[in-house]
């Protein structure tokens, strides 16, 4: 996506360019923050699950004590 957006703009992301490293920092960053991203979604989804189940009456208390 970043790779259509930079061609979009006119850069032109070409082998030894500065628009190259550039893009190649920006990926070694991003899957560390893709991490972080994913593990944060995944704790939102099971805290989100476990408030409608309270709501709900279908959490089980006495297996988790």
């Amino acid at each position: 996506m970043l790779l259509m957006v930079l061609e979009s703009i006119g850069l032109k992301v070409t082998e030894g360019s500065a628009v190259a490293a550039a893009y190649a920092m920006i990926l070694g960053i991003d899957a560390l923050l893709d991490m972080g991203r994913t593990s944060l979604n995944v704790t939102g989804d099971m805290v989100g699950t476990v408030v409608v189940a309270k709501g709900e009456k279908e959490l089980d208390m006495a297996k988790w004590a």
